[in-house]
């Protein structure tokens, strides 16, 4: 299951040439399920962990200011980077992409949004 996640990730990553790291999280420990890096600084198993913390704290944010409301993706900017988070309610993972800023973000968005649906399939 790992394996076709991976390769996944690695396929999003070929249409993304300002990707740095992406990630399929486990949303209650931060443990990456699959990850691909194309930059070697970048560690993507600390990463994971804090953006699941993020993500946990959304939820109750969202839950405890727009009641039923589902969030359709998060967004960290930095003045380098772009952290794009989407979780689907009731699974127990996250996926993420960080890319470099110049990297186009609705098309970045796209991919993300139907990589989920493509990642959902394989990992439940």
């Amino acid at each position: 299951m790992t394996d076709k996640a991976t390769e996944l990730l690695k396929e999003m990553a070929e249409q993304l040439p300002g990707l740095v790291v992406t990630a399929a999280v486990h949303l209650e420990d931060g443990l990456p399920i699959a990850e691909v890096t194309k930059k070697g600084d970048v560690d993507a198993g600390a990463s994971s962990a804090y953006l699941a913390t993020i993500v946990q704290s959304n939820l109750q944010a969202i839950k405890a200011l727009a009641g039923d409301q589902v969030t359709d993706d998060i967004l960290i900017t930095t003045d380098q980077y772009y952290f794009l988070i989407r979780y689907s309610p009731g699974r127990p993972y996250f996926l993420f992409v960080m890319t470099m800023r110049d990297e186009w973000l609705g098309r970045a968005r796209l991919i993300m949004k139907e990589f989920n649906q493509r990642m959902e399939a394989i990992l439940g």
